[in-house]
């Protein structure tokens, strides 16, 4: 099975996250995303050129990594600390793009990865994950 890795992100990743989170009227992972994440359900105006310079233009986010297979760019993984904050309570969450990659096992080594990280990164005491519905 290839390498399952996270990593920051990378120019030639953009196309990829452009595609699935930009281009893409209603792409499926939406469909098991948080509903508070839907802000649009119609393609964004926004070209991969306009995407790439504001990228470019954002530090990658400690927050967030690259969720790379033989690294290539299939997702990504998040985390955001719950209030109060200081007292280690981190929500993760983690998204594979393409169905293609769904049911064999990546989403869980990619949660135990991203677990792994922010135990290592942030003063968690405790780490949770919406609840899979698939």
């Amino acid at each position: 099975m290839p390498e399952l890795t996270l990593r920051e992100r990378r120019p030639e990743d953009f196309p990829v996250q452009w595609r699935w989170e930009q281009a893409e009227a209603s792409p499926e992972w939406k469909r098991w995303d948080a509903p508070y994440f839907h802000e649009r359900d119609e393609p964004s105006t926004l070209t991969l050129e306009a995407y790439t310079e504001k990228r470019l233009g954002q530090p990658p986010a400690q927050s967030s990594r690259v969720l790379a297979l033989a690294g290539e760019c299939i997702g990504q993984v998040s985390r955001w600390e719950e209030a109060p904050a200081g007292g280690g309570w981190w929500e993760l969450g983690r998204v594979i793009y393409d169905p293609r990659y769904w049911g064999g096992g990546l989403g869980t080594r990619a949660l135990a990865l991203w677990t792994e990280t922010t135990f290592r990164e942030t003063e968690a005491h405790v780490v949770t994950t919406p609840r899979d519905e698939s």
